[in-house]
């Protein structure tokens, strides 16, 4: 997963079949950042993290709102989010509000493609738009990379 995130819509992700998880009450962020979640093992890619999908759910609203905290990127996250970026994401992101849901569809361990755990989270919003979220993961635990797609 490259790191960066990008706009609104973005060129088409793979396709998958959702795996609707029970999604609580959008979590409040803390004032002080978050210690790297736990990576999981690559025998339980098909059983959810919460502490990643808290995470996910965390940094799609911190995005929305521009509350970056670099501290939990990976070098090439922090160089791609640079303050233009930011900028853009947060005035185009925001205008989708809160998701309704927000499920986990499918866990990728580590490859000789991509180094890190990618997450995708399929998101429906109040007007029935439908967009994925790809979250990745590597190996210290710092966010690899984001990006907002079109459901596929």
């Amino acid at each position: 997963m490259l790191a960066l995130v990008l706009p609104l819509l973005v060129a088409a992700a793979p396709t998958v079949q959702p795996a609707p998880v029970q999604v609580p009450s959008p979590p409040a962020v803390a004032s002080t950042p978050a210690p790297p979640s736990p990576l999981p093992t690559a025998a339980a890619t098909t059983v959810p993290n919460p502490a990643v999908d808290a995470r996910a759910r965390e940094w799609f609203h911190r995005l929305q709102d521009g509350r970056i905290d670099f501290s939990q990127l990976d070098d090439q996250a922090k160089q791609a989010l640079n303050s233009d970026v930011i900028l853009m994401t947060q005035t185009q992101w925001s205008l989708l509000g809160w998701p309704v849901s927000f499920d986990e569809v499918r866990q990728e361990p580590p490859s000789i493609a991509t180094p890190e755990w990618m997450y995708l989270y399929r998101m429906v919003f109040s007007d029935d738009s439908v967009l994925d979220f790809f979250f990745g993961i590597d190996a210290q635990g710092l966010i690899s990379g984001m990006r907002l797609a079109p459901e596929q």
